[in-house]
Protein backbone atom coordinates (compact mmCIF):
# COMPACT_ATOMS: atom_id res chain seq x y z
CA UNK A 1 0.00 0.00 0.00
CA UNK A 2 0.74 3.33 -0.95
CA UNK A 3 1.80 5.69 1.88
CA UNK A 4 0.47 8.85 -0.71
CA UNK A 5 -1.50 10.10 2.66
CA UNK A 6 2.26 11.11 4.08
CA UNK A 7 2.45 10.92 7.94
CA UNK A 8 -1.11 11.52 8.24
CA UNK A 9 -2.11 8.31 7.52
CA UNK A 10 1.31 6.18 7.40
CA UNK A 11 0.79 3.09 5.39
CA UNK A 12 -2.59 4.02 4.01
CA UNK A 13 -3.64 5.51 0.60
CA UNK A 14 -5.60 8.90 -0.11
CA UNK A 15 -8.42 6.90 -0.95
CA UNK A 16 -7.99 4.44 2.04
CA UNK A 17 -7.59 7.76 4.77
CA UNK A 18 -11.01 9.21 3.24
CA UNK A 19 -12.92 6.11 3.39
CA UNK A 20 -12.07 5.37 6.40
CA UNK A 21 -12.30 8.61 7.70
CA UNK A 22 -15.96 8.40 6.82
CA UNK A 23 -16.80 5.62 8.61
CA UNK A 24 -15.12 6.66 11.88
CA UNK A 25 -16.84 10.30 11.93
CA UNK A 26 -19.78 8.16 12.34
CA UNK A 27 -17.91 5.58 14.57
CA UNK A 28 -15.76 7.79 16.07
CA UNK A 29 -13.76 6.09 19.30
CA UNK A 30 -13.57 9.44 21.10
CA UNK A 31 -16.88 11.80 21.68
CA UNK A 32 -16.63 14.93 19.06
CA UNK A 33 -18.30 18.49 19.84
CA UNK A 34 -21.35 17.79 17.06
CA UNK A 35 -20.00 21.73 15.49
CA UNK A 36 -15.95 19.80 15.05
CA UNK A 37 -18.06 16.47 13.65
CA UNK A 38 -19.57 19.12 11.25
CA UNK A 39 -16.26 20.30 10.11
CA UNK A 40 -14.98 16.95 9.63
CA UNK A 41 -17.87 16.17 8.00
CA UNK A 42 -17.52 18.78 5.19
CA UNK A 43 -13.55 18.21 5.48
CA UNK A 44 -14.21 14.53 3.98
CA UNK A 45 -17.11 15.57 1.60
CA UNK A 46 -14.40 18.16 -0.30
CA UNK A 47 -12.16 15.20 -0.56
CA UNK A 48 -9.68 16.31 2.12
CA UNK A 49 -7.85 13.52 4.34
CA UNK A 50 -8.36 14.40 8.28
CA UNK A 51 -5.37 14.41 10.05
CA UNK A 52 -6.43 12.06 13.42
CA UNK A 53 -3.69 10.06 14.96
CA UNK A 54 -6.15 8.29 17.01
CA UNK A 55 -8.69 7.67 13.91
CA UNK A 56 -5.31 6.65 12.22
CA UNK A 57 -4.72 4.09 15.02
CA UNK A 58 -8.16 2.56 15.24
CA UNK A 59 -8.16 2.10 11.41
CA UNK A 60 -4.76 0.46 11.62
CA UNK A 61 -5.46 -2.15 14.24
CA UNK A 62 -8.94 -3.14 12.97
CA UNK A 63 -7.12 -3.75 9.78
CA UNK A 64 -4.83 -5.68 10.97
CA UNK A 65 -7.54 -7.69 12.60
CA UNK A 66 -8.97 -8.13 9.19
CA UNK A 67 -11.67 -5.64 8.62
CA UNK A 68 -12.63 -3.32 5.94
CA UNK A 69 -14.28 -0.44 6.41
CA UNK A 70 -17.34 -1.60 4.69
CA UNK A 71 -17.37 -4.03 7.59
CA UNK A 72 -16.45 -1.77 10.21
CA UNK A 73 -19.46 0.37 9.53
CA UNK A 74 -21.55 -2.86 9.23
CA UNK A 75 -20.70 -4.10 12.73
CA UNK A 76 -20.42 -1.07 14.67
CA UNK A 77 -23.90 0.34 12.98
CA UNK A 78 -25.32 -3.07 13.93
CA UNK A 79 -24.33 -2.75 17.85
CA UNK A 80 -27.17 -0.09 17.96
CA UNK A 81 -29.90 -3.23 17.47
CA UNK A 82 -28.01 -5.05 20.03
CA UNK A 83 -29.57 -4.79 23.88
CA UNK A 84 -26.36 -3.88 26.00
CA UNK A 85 -28.06 -4.73 28.85
CA UNK A 86 -28.03 -8.45 27.83
CA UNK A 87 -24.30 -8.25 27.41
CA UNK A 88 -21.44 -7.30 29.64
CA UNK A 89 -19.04 -6.90 26.81
CA UNK A 90 -21.10 -4.57 24.67
CA UNK A 91 -18.92 -1.35 24.15
CA UNK A 92 -21.99 0.74 25.28
CA UNK A 93 -20.72 0.21 28.37
CA UNK A 94 -17.55 1.57 27.96
CA UNK A 95 -18.39 4.53 25.60
CA UNK A 96 -16.38 7.93 25.96
CA UNK A 97 -18.59 10.67 26.93
CA UNK A 98 -17.77 14.38 27.56
CA UNK A 99 -20.95 16.96 27.90
CA UNK A 100 -22.42 18.34 25.02
CA UNK A 101 -20.27 15.72 22.64
CA UNK A 102 -21.65 13.07 20.62
CA UNK A 103 -20.19 9.86 22.69
CA UNK A 104 -17.35 7.83 21.03
CA UNK A 105 -17.68 4.14 20.86
CA UNK A 106 -13.50 2.88 21.59
CA UNK A 107 -12.90 -0.72 19.08
CA UNK A 108 -11.03 -2.98 21.20
CA UNK A 109 -9.18 -5.41 19.12
CA UNK A 110 -9.50 -8.27 21.65
CA UNK A 111 -12.99 -8.17 21.84
CA UNK A 112 -13.41 -7.79 17.47
CA UNK A 113 -10.30 -10.08 16.43
CA UNK A 114 -12.67 -13.12 15.52
CA UNK A 115 -15.62 -11.03 13.46
CA UNK A 116 -13.84 -10.88 10.09
CA UNK A 117 -13.25 -14.81 10.43
CA UNK A 118 -16.70 -15.51 11.07
CA UNK A 119 -17.92 -13.06 8.03
CA UNK A 120 -15.90 -14.25 5.87
CA UNK A 121 -14.82 -17.59 6.68
CA UNK A 122 -17.93 -18.90 8.16
CA UNK A 123 -20.57 -16.90 6.15
CA UNK A 124 -22.41 -15.51 9.03
CA UNK A 125 -23.43 -11.89 8.79
CA UNK A 126 -21.90 -8.95 10.48
CA UNK A 127 -24.43 -8.69 12.93
CA UNK A 128 -24.61 -11.88 13.80
CA UNK A 129 -20.42 -12.22 14.21
CA UNK A 130 -20.87 -9.10 16.07
CA UNK A 131 -23.63 -10.59 18.70
CA UNK A 132 -21.70 -13.89 18.58
CA UNK A 133 -18.65 -11.97 19.51
CA UNK A 134 -20.55 -10.25 22.46
CA UNK A 135 -21.23 -13.80 24.00
CA UNK A 136 -17.96 -14.52 23.26
CA UNK A 137 -16.31 -11.69 25.42
CA UNK A 138 -19.53 -11.53 27.79
CA UNK A 139 -17.94 -13.58 30.71
CA UNK A 140 -14.67 -11.83 30.49
CA UNK A 141 -16.12 -8.16 30.58
CA UNK A 142 -18.63 -9.58 33.79
CA UNK A 143 -15.51 -10.11 36.12
CA UNK A 144 -14.41 -6.92 35.47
Amino acid sequence: MSASSGNHWPGFTDEEALIWGRVLLLHSPHPQNATIKNFINNTLKAGRIVSSESWVKVATAARNCGFTPDLYLTVFDSLQSIDSDVHPAHPAHRRHTHPNHVPGVPFEPELWADVPRLVIEEGYSPAASAELALYFADSRYAER
